[in-house]
């Protein structure tokens, strides 16, 4: 099947935001046909720094749906087994919660991510194989009691 008249394809490596506004509107727009809630993402960012104010770990998400979605968690090397990734996990759990959610949802593709993540409450949902190349992408969610 092909374009109809006079329609073009651009394949472009970079997102205008006009452009990705008015394809995130149109999903909005089916979404709300489908008798989905077309409320906006509530973003969340949570920090870790060291004495001397550096960064050394983080959780970036957002909240959705009643869902948090935590896409990426991560702590320094140098600092890691200290209990910070827990406690940004908690953090943002705890927002969540005050927000209205009833689960987070993750994915991670390092095997001991994966343990951390189940021993904190996570189940593991699905896999997607060679995700990147070599590797397993766990897909994990937590439903809150």
């Amino acid at each position: 099947m092909g374009l109809g008249a006079g329609a073009r394809l651009s394949v472009e490596s970079t997102v205008n935001d006009s452009n990705r506004a008015h394809v995130e509107r149109g999903l909005w727009d089916h979404a709300a046909t489908l008798g989905i809630d077309t409320e906006e993402q509530i973003r969340l960012a949570i920090w870790l720094h060291d004495a001397n104010g550096n960064l050394v770990g983080g959780l970036v998400g957002g909240s959705l749906w009643s869902w948090l979605e935590i896409r990426m968690l991560w702590v320094d090397a140098a600092v890691r087994d200290q209990g910070h990734g827990t406690a940004l996990l908690q953090a943002a759990e705890a927002t969540a919660r005050a927000r209205g959610c009833i689960g987070a949802r993750l994915e991670a593709y390092d095997p001991a991510a994966l343990r951390f993540y189940q021993r904190r409450g996570f189940g593991l949902v699905g896999t997607i194989p060679d995700y990147p190349p070599g590797h397993t992408r766990f897909i994990l969610v937590k439903r809150f009691g």
